[in-house]
């Protein structure tokens, strides 16, 4: 990352799980960028930042299922998904070459108790093969935990 800190215009994290957030303060020593996440996820995050002294120089931006950022060339777009942590976020990267989603570490979980229904619950197959349709050479990266 270093090698190409300037290609680098941010992190966004999926979920506040500590195998996704214990590294930031880490990282941001190294390389201080903005950190884009859910209002839940952040709050994790500034604690950890506050323990290391980052919390006061580091750029922290709230985002959500309707968010949408322009990072360089990338266009990033989030869904909701559901985790055994709440406010959990999926990505997809359009890119000039394709789109990239990203699932984020997910389960399928038909009664949630936030009452968030996700993506892959509610679409139909025939609806999500459309989705696909819209983006072409579109890639998908799975976060697989158990």
């Amino acid at each position: 990352m270093l090698d190409n800190q300037d290609k680098i215009r941010g992190v966004v994290v999926t979920h506040g799980h500590e195998d996704h957030i214990g590294g930031v303060p880490y990282v941001i020593k190294q390389l201080n960028m903005p950190i884009f996440a859910t209002s839940l996820t952040l709050g994790l995050i500034k604690e950890k930042l506050r323990e290391h002294g980052l919390l006061n120089n580091t750029l922290l931006y709230e985002i959500d299922s309707n968010s949408e950022l322009t990072l360089g060339t990338v266009m990033v777009r989030f869904f909701r998904t559901i985790h055994s942590i709440p406010d959990c976020l999926g990505i997809a990267f359009q890119t000039a070459l394709g789109t990239i989603v990203h699932t984020g570490d997910f389960k399928f979980d038909f009664t949630p108790v936030t009452n968030n229904t996700q993506i892959f619950i509610k679409w139909p197959r025939s609806a999500r093969m459309v989705y696909l349709h819209c983006y072409p050479r579109a890639r998908m990266l799975n976060d697989r935990v158990h």
